[in-house]
């Protein structure tokens, strides 16, 4: 759903990095553990903790509310490798992959609806 049409603002706009849309296991010897699949964000970026108000884990920032035609800059910075992961892999395996957005929009009245998008990052530094 593309939202309700001519809405001039939005109350609260919820924004979450998703992960790269693959099964990761654990039980496989030397691999993660569940905790360490869960905790870990498997793409290419996060949003840097501590700014933006951004989670301790770099997965979500706080929801803000939106007019029409703004836009956000938010600090991103690499994700790191799954536990018991080899860093050469995990760069390689995310180089130039883009960062998986979902989206969750709420205006009072009006039920939530969720996009998602994935979004290139231009001139990561």
């Amino acid at each position: 759903m593309r939202g309700p049409p001519a809405l001039e603002r939005l109350d609260a706009v919820e924004i979450e990095i998703r992960d790269d849309g693959y099964t990761h296991g654990s039980g496989l010897a030397g691999g993660p553990s569940q905790q360490d699949i869960d905790e870990t964000i498997w793409g290419p970026y996060r949003f840097k903790p501590g700014i933006d108000g951004a989670s301790t884990n770099g997965r979500k920032v706080p929801a803000a509310a939106m007019e029409l035609g703004e836009w956000r800059k938010l600090a991103l910075e690499q994700s790191f490798a799954a536990a018991r992961t080899d860093g050469t892999y995990w760069r390689n395996r995310y180089a130039g992959a883009p960062v998986r957005l979902s989206v969750r929009c709420r205006r009072e009245g009006r039920q939530p609806w969720v996009l998602t998008y994935n979004v290139d990052v231009a001139n990561p530094q």
